[in-house]
């Protein structure tokens, strides 16, 4: 992981872990070890599931402060501990968000980001780079969303 954080043009990055939980101390752990300019984050946990605790994610605002879509696969478990609104919560420039095998835009209000409805499983299958603008969202969502 240190190599990682020498690559100062890093924009995506994909992580997978199967017997860590996503917590605090791990996603603490990946800010240390990856460059704060990533676009694009993706991370899939094994069998561990996600810490329930509301403040989980808050540092990882803090840090990616340029992160436009997170992905989190979580295995393991039928559901996660947080809502989708949790783990949103002081995101400053997120715009898509993968959680719980469904993706979501983000918009903002007053309140801080919201999370929209789900797409259609249609919409996933069927969407091509032209409808996000960003090359790197579609490969992650080709390849590691759903």
């Amino acid at each position: 992981m240190e190599a990682i954080a020498t690559l100062p043009n890093l924009k995506v990055f994909h992580l997978s872990v199967w017997d860590n939980q996503l917590a605090a101390s791990y996603l603490a752990y990946i800010c240390r070890h990856v460059p704060p300019q990533l676009s694009v984050l993706s991370l899939s946990s094994g069998q561990s599931g996600c810490s329930d605790d509301r403040s989980t994610f808050s540092d990882l605002w803090a840090y990616f402060t340029d992160l436009s879509f997170l992905n989190l696969r979580i295995r393991g478990s039928s559901s996660t501990a947080l809502t989708v609104q949790e783990v949103i919560r002081g995101a400053k420039r997120l715009q898509l968000v993968g959680y719980e095998k469904q993706l979501r835009e983000v918009v903002y209000g007053d309140g801080g980001p919201v999370a929209l409805p789900a797409w259609s499983a249609r919409k996933v299958k069927l969407c091509e780079i032209e409808d996000f603008g960003c090359e790197s969202w579609n490969w992650v969502i080709r390849h590691l969303v759903l």
